[in-house]
């Protein structure tokens, strides 16, 4: 009998990311240290979504006594499925004999341009996978599973919002004795220059108190960035599932004056975008948690704001502001195209998308853009890596995979200098 010493997917990207649209090519390698006997090695690529969580509930048997159980809530949705046949007959019915050595099978598909953002959570995922399969007469089959990422554009500058900055404006009376006297009040004004941002960027916000009473203090000052998660399912019937995540805080403790301003900053880690387009059973939202903590028995305030994180930079805010790309948006990495070699296989013909180069709107001034942004990179989601399991792992090769979305985060740094004459900026572009 044949030994099976490697079974694996190479990917011809490094790491693994995608954008919607792109063209997806490796290789599957298999080395056996003897001959073996093979029908077919296929290859099957998929895009889905599932949710799944569980409630416990209880009823009244047949006899009167209440008894516990498990109630299953689930949902699933596909974007792709297709199947290459890398190796063997087309029916797959007759075995043939595969040598000992190294065998290497290249494959080439491409990615549907509607799909959404790969996104991993306990609860539910957007996940694409390539399973490669060694069918084996009379057998389990010899399998094996990569996940790849892929990045859906989020344009913040599409967000007529995004670009409007939070401005609140807070009056508090300050009472006692159940209302019955009063001790003076309190205005806040809450700014910032933006309610959109990508990962990398520093959310600041400023925060102008004028406490009218000599009875009250303002204490401390708090802001979190929180992440706000609804699934969805269809099965037993149709369910909501809320998740509410703190993704930073960020607090200031007084004493403060009567009378001041302070600036609060929390810098965007790596996150999926706003929203989870294309994707009708995930759901994701953002916001700004602000309180101002007061002495005594009075109520806190407390504001939530929302806001939107993209894959997309603004062009331009209101206010030059730590951290913001104002002019000028970061460049990406350019994407290369590799095409198959494989002959077995049935290659789809594509075409290389990710980042195309388009002017800046009119309001870009040239003559003072004479620096850029370092290009951003991918950086592994704050929430990090989830177990890959399936269910059926009966003869699967690497059942202990672990897999973690990265995403582009955007790193204010030393500067470079301007690679093109004109304003330009790169966005990211479909290719239906």
């Amino acid at each position: 009998m044949g030994k099976l010493q490697d079974f694996r997917i190479e990917l011809d990207r490094p790491g693994g990311n995608y954008a919607a649209g792109e063209s997806v090519s490796g290789r599957v390698v298999v080395k056996l240290s003897a001959p073996k006997n093979v029908r077919q090695i296929k290859l099957q690529a998929c895009g889905e979504a599932e949710v799944h969580w569980t409630k416990s509930k209880s009823q009244k048997d047949a006899s009167g006594r209440r008894r516990q159980y498990t109630e299953h809530y689930k949902g699933s949705e596909q974007y792709f499925d297709l199947t290459l046949r890398l190796y063997g007959s087309p029916t797959g019915g007759e075995s043939t004999t595969l040598p000992a050595g190294t065998h290497c099978y290249n494959f080439n598909f491409q990615l549907p341009s509607n799909i959404p953002c790969s996104f991993e959570h306990k609860h539910g995922h957007v996940r694409y996978t390539i399973n490669a399969f060694l069918d084996r007469p009379w057998k389990f089959d010899h399998k094996v599973v990569s996940v790849f990422m892929v990045l859906a554009p989020y344009d913040l500058n599409a967000q007529q919002t995004a670009m409007v900055g939070i401005h609140d404006e807070i009056k508090r009376s300050f009472h006692c004795c159940c209302w019955m006297f009063r001790m003076g009040g309190m205005v806040a004004t809450v700014k910032t220059k933006a309610s959109g941002f990508v990962p990398g960027e520093t959310i600041e916000m400023t925060v102008h108190h004028n406490v009218l009473s000599t009875k009250v203090n303002l204490t401390r000052i708090k802001m979190k960035l929180e992440k706000e998660i609804v699934f969805q399912s269809s099965t037993p019937h149709c369910e909501r599932k809320k998740c509410t995540e703190t993704i930073k805080k960020t607090e200031k403790d007084g004493p403060f004056d009567r009378q001041g301003e302070n600036s609060l900053r929390i810098e965007v880690p790596s996150l999926p975008p706003s929203r989870l387009d294309r994707c009708s059973i995930i759901h994701i939202t953002y916001r700004l948690r602000f309180t101002l903590v007061l002495s005594g028995f009075q109520r806190n305030v407390k504001r939530t704001y929302p806001i939107e994180i993209g894959t997309i930079p603004l062009y331009s805010r209101t206010d030059n502001a730590p951290g913001y790309p104002s002019v000028s948006v970061p460049t990406a990495p350019p994407i290369e195209h590799v095409s198959s070699t494989n002959t077995q296989a049935s290659p789809m013909t594509s075409q290389p998308i990710g980042f195309v180069v388009m002017n800046l709107p009119p309001y870009s001034d040239t003559s003072q853009n004479t620096q850029e942004i370092p290009p951003p990179s991918y950086e592994e989601c704050v929430s990090g890596s989830h177990k890959i399991e399936g269910e059926n792992v009966e003869g699967l090769h690497n059942p202990d995979l672990q897999f973690a979305p990265r995403y582009l985060v955007y790193k204010p740094s030393m500067p470079m200098p301007c690679k093109w004459i004109n304003n330009l900026s790169l966005i990211f572009s479909l290719v239906g």
